[in-house]
């Protein structure tokens, strides 16, 4: 379990490993009134292709970094704010941060994820325009 740490991460709920690496590869802690920041450690797990961590009282700024690996991050709903740091990995795809109190320009993110996909960023405090390829 969670606290007593008898068993692999692997096996506890919202957790799920690589089958090959055996390493996290996804959390997804959805609606589990996880209180606080988020942890700068999350971005020493490696292998991380997905963190869901939407409907929690997350409070704070972003982590500077996540690991380079990062594919979706869906932080949506929490109490989170500051800037999107510009080291944010750039091979997200998917990106949901509705729901929050962060700010900066929609410019300045759009450069530190290149390949976003699926962008969701509503009820923020944001300022810019949508770039084109995104409309």
């Amino acid at each position: 379990s969670w606290l007593t740490g008898d068993e692999s991460e692997c096996l506890w709920a919202g957790i799920s490993c690589g089958e090959v690496t055996g390493e996290v590869a996804e959390i997804e802690l959805v609606d589990n009134n996880l209180i606080g920041p988020i942890p700068s450690e999350i971005a020493a797990l490696d292998n991380l292709d997905i963190l869901v961590l939407e409907k929690n009282k997350l409070t704070g700024t972003l982590p500077d970094t996540f690991n380079a690996g990062l594919n979706r991050l869906r932080l949506n709903l929490n109490f989170l704010s500051g800037t999107v740091p510009s080291t944010l990995s750039g091979r997200l795809i998917s990106l949901d941060l509705t729901g929050n109190k962060f700010t900066g320009t929609l410019d300045d993110l759009m450069d530190s994820v290149p390949r976003i996909k699926q962008l969701e960023l509503g009820d923020n405090l944001f300022t810019g325009t949508i770039p084109a390829s995104l409309a």
